[in-house]
C-alpha cells in the first residue's frame, strides 16, 4: 500500500514539474517555454506549447474549414506524431514531417 501510494505521489509531483507555464503577453516572438493560444487570420488557431515565439511541443491547430491538426510540433510545423482530421472526417494518423504526412504508425 505505502508503496502504491508513493508512486501515486511521485507521478503527481513529477507532472506538475514538467507542465509549461501560461505564456504571458500579446508579443507572441516573445513566448518562449509557455503553453498559449495564437489566434490567426482567417479563424486559424493553435492552442499549445510555444518556444522562441514558435509552435513546438504539443498542440492543435485548427483551419478555417474546421480540420485540425493535433499532435507534435517542431519550428513552427507539424513534425512528429499527430492526427490529422479533415472537414469531411478523413482521418490520417502517424508521422509527419515538415508539414507533411509521411507515414502511418506502425502496428
Amino acid at each position: 500500500m505505502k508503496i502504491k501510494l508513493f508512486t501515486i505521489c511521485l507521478l503527481l509531483v513529477t507532472s506538475q514539474v514538467f507542465a509549461l507555464s501560461e505564456c504571458k503577453g500579446t508579443d507572441v516572438s516573445k513566448w518562449n517555454m509557455c503553453t498559449g493560444t495564437l489566434y490567426l487570420p482567417f479563424d486559424r488557431k493553435y492552442i499549445g506549447d510555444f518556444k522562441n515565439g514558435k509552435k513546438h511541443g504539443h498542440g492543435t491547430f485548427t483551419f478555417t474549414d474546421g480540420a485540425t491538426y493535433v499532435g507534435e510540433f517542431d519550428n513552427d510545423k507539424y513534425n512528429g506524431k499527430g492526427t490529422f482530421t479533415f472537414a469531411n472526417g478523413l482521418t490520417y494518423v502517424g508521422y509527419f514531417r515538415d508539414n507533411r504526412y509521411v507515414s502511418f504508425f506502425p502496428d
